[in-house]
């Protein structure tokens, strides 16, 4: 009795009344919060934000930009200045006096390091020009494991339902089969109709689940938190049209290009001037150390004389780089104009067999499967008919999922070639 009055006098102190219940509330909030984001339904958006954000994609592309300043910055850098000291002695029998002398020497060449530092930003630029690219490409393929994942999820959902239906078909089975309604043979053939119906369960089950895995591990996130959506859904039609008509040069690999391609020019521009000789000051002190001591002071300049090396191998390098740019940019708007054809074809063909599919056998399938219904209540057909009809069904709602899967990869294809997956 003691005890419970303890906790009855616990509950009974007001402080401690409102603690416990801001307490508890707290924890039903974020229990709250958990539960939503664990049941938040994954859009193509939030998985393209997760990939650029929650993968090494995004420290790849920071890597490669900081490359390009390193890089620029090696080469572009001036020779160092040295300091020379040197010391004479004369001798005639025995030493008459000796000088120290100590040197500053200062090359100053202006041009070549500009040209230099122009070049390697350019070859760094299209470097990560290919990087880009190469991320591009791990963005396309998550986002069509993405579908595969809910089209997988799609197809377990068609098998399971299949399934209940034959279980629905085998009570009503068994019920005939007490009445004498029902022969053997319509009780062995259900049940090898369930064993097959369970086994493309158990197929799709597994596609399902390997997807699902496959694409938590790229989102960085467990697979039983992923919510996807219950079915795929495509673009309306003016939105594709608009992804036909966007620019070409705005695809993320071909603004890679774009300044590659400048920075190139950039440093065949500048190696123009790279036939300018180097101009070195020399300048520095001098301690005579003879009967008479003293100091002094020591001045000069040297130059080079551009007779073999007048600039010509960088200028024949930014020549190069110039081409290599232009080349690759003009190859990579080839290939994108060439994919886009592609996938502009294999779209359009797909959406308007499933439109034709979905209006061919919507109707004639559902009116199979009624005319096969009451057949069998009336006793007008046996159970295989009955399992035609719902086979027929499945098979129907199977193909109309597969094109719906390849127009929607077409779709995301078609994006990618436009540079629309951002």
């Amino acid at each position: 009795m003691r005890t419970f009055a303890r906790r009855l006098s616990f509950f009974e102190n007001p402080t401690l009344a409102r603690t416990m219940a801001l307490c508890l509330a707290l924890v039903a909030g974020l229990g709250g919060v958990v539960a939503s984001y664990a049941q938040a339904v994954l859009t193509e958006a939030e998985v393209i934000r997760l990939v650029r954000t929650s993968t090494p994609l995004t420290d790849v592309t920071a890597a490669g930009r900081a490359r390009v300043k390193a890089q620029g910055l090696a080469a572009g850098l001036w020779r160092n200045p040295t300091l020379t000291w040197s010391r004479e002695t004369v001798e005639s029998g025995r030493p008459t006096g000796s000088q120290d002398i100590v040197t500053a020497a200062l090359p100053l060449d202006w041009a070549r390091p500009r040209a230099a530092q122009a070049q390697a930003q350019a070859g760094a630029l299209l470097d990560l020009a290919e990087m880009v690219g190469r991320g591009e490409q791990m963005v396309l393929k998550v986002l069509i494991l993405y579908h595969a994942a809910v089209w997988a999820d799609q197809e377990r959902r068609l098998a399971a339902q299949a399934l209940e239906v034959l279980d629905e078909v085998s009570r009503v089975l068994a019920q005939r089969l007490e009445a004498g309604t029902a022969s053997g043979y319509e009780v062995q053939r259900l049940a090898i109709e369930r064993e097959l119906r369970r086994g493309a369960l158990a197929q799709a089950h597994a596609d399902a689940e390997a997807a699902r895995a496959a694409l938590a591990v790229w989102l960085g996130r467990p697979g039983d938190a992923l919510q996807l959506p219950h079915t795929l859904s495509l673009l309306p039609d003016a939105s594709v049209q608009a992804l036909l008509l966007r620019p070409g040069d705005r695809h993320p690999v071909a603004l890679q290009f774009a300044e590659a391609t400048t920075q190139a020019q950039l440093a065949g521009e500048r190696s123009a001037l790279s036939w300018l000789p180097t101009l070195e000051l020399v300048g520095g002190v001098k301690r005579v150390s003879d009967l008479g001591g003293g100091y002094g002071y020591v001045l000069g300049v040297a130059l080079d004389l551009p007779l073999l090396d007048h600039g010509q191998g960088l200028r024949a390098e930014a020549q190069a780089a110039v081409a290599l740019a232009k080349a690759q940019q003009a190859q990579f708007r080839r290939s994108s104009e060439a994919q886009l054809q592609q996938w502009r074809a294999e779209y359009r063909v797909c959406r308007q067999e499933l439109g034709r599919f979905e209006a061919a056998t919507g109707g004639p399938a559902r009116a199979l499967l009624q005319a096969a219904q009451s057949a069998y209540r009336e006793g007008e057909q046996s159970i295989v008919e009955l399992l035609d009809a719902y086979r027929a069904q499945a098979e129907v709602a199977k193909q109309r999922l597969l094109l719906l899967r390849r127009a929607k990869r077409a779709e995301v294809q078609l994006r990618a070639a436009t540079g629309d997956l951002q």
